[in-house]
């Protein structure tokens, strides 16, 4: 999930918001099924059913598309890398959230109950450092690619011939 939430950050935080909507939603549907493709003929599938989509799909689908909201609300138009990785570390959490409610919830694993819920939670734990840590570097990996391209592309149409990332560039911007 961690590369399709930078992506997520990144669009909403640079491209107009149908754009970015429709990119994102066309990126998880394509690597859902391609997913599915591949789950398709593992060897733990042993009913060989395609896995691609649940009933966890809307609430995953759904939480990007609220990272990428608030990608668009506090990160229109900057590159600043501090601010991404500030918007990555809430978009986690706020996934974290969002994707363990609807395991509680739809799975059928844990009881109904409010003990059931800090369960769940509970032993969601392991995952969040995981998804902090992945959706920072991708949304950084992400973001510096992202310069290096927009720079790259202002240093042809300029005709200057200078550093491709120069400091004022790496510096935290508005």
């Amino acid at each position: 999930m961690t590369p399709v939430m930078a992506l997520g950050i990144l669009s909403g935080s640079q491209m107009p918001l149908p754009l970015a909507g429709a990119f994102v939603l066309i990126t998880m549907v394509l690597s859902d099924i391609t997913l599915g493709l591949v789950m398709l003929h593992a060897p733990w599938n042993t009913s060989h059913a395609f896995l691609a989509f649940s009933v966890l799909t809307p609430f995953v689908y759904g939480s990007i598309a609220v990272s990428l909201l608030i990608a668009k609300k506090f990160l229109w138009g900057s590159t600043s890398l501090l601010r991404t990785n500030a918007i990555a570390v809430v978009s986690a959490l706020q996934f974290w959230v969002v994707t363990n409610f609807a395991v509680w919830l739809c799975s059928g694993m844990y009881p109904m109950t409010s003990q059931g819920l800090a369960d769940c939670f509970a032993l969601a734990l392991p995952f969040l450092k995981w998804q902090l840590l992945g959706d920072v570097v991708y949304s950084t990996a992400a973001l510096l690619v992202y310069r290096l391209v927009i720079n790259k592309i202002k240093f042809f149409r300029s005709g200057e011939r200078g550093p491709l990332l120069n400091q004022d560039s790496l510096d935290a911007s508005p």
